[in-house]
């Protein structure tokens, strides 16, 4: 499928200092008041829609904003 290019892809932007998206929206939301705990609860509501890995990125993901909100405040 299209996945090595995604990762390439991610890469890459990562590189040029290219905030991903997920990332973005999660801490997005961290920022508007939502908690880090909400956000993972959603996730894992999509689990089965997503699938195990995808989750896991997300739970990923959310862990990374909460860091990344809480170090800027």
């Amino acid at each position: 499928m299209c996945a090595p290019f995604l990762g390439i892809t991610n890469e890459v932007l990562e590189a040029r200092g290219v905030e991903l998206p997920l990332l973005a929206h999660a801490k997005a939301n961290i920022g508007v008041g939502n908690s880090a705990d909400l956000l993972r609860k959603v996730v894992l509501q999509c689990l089965p829609y997503i699938g195990y890995p995808r989750t896991l990125n997300a739970l990923s993901t959310v862990g990374e904003a909460e860091q990344a909100v809480a170090s800027a405040e």
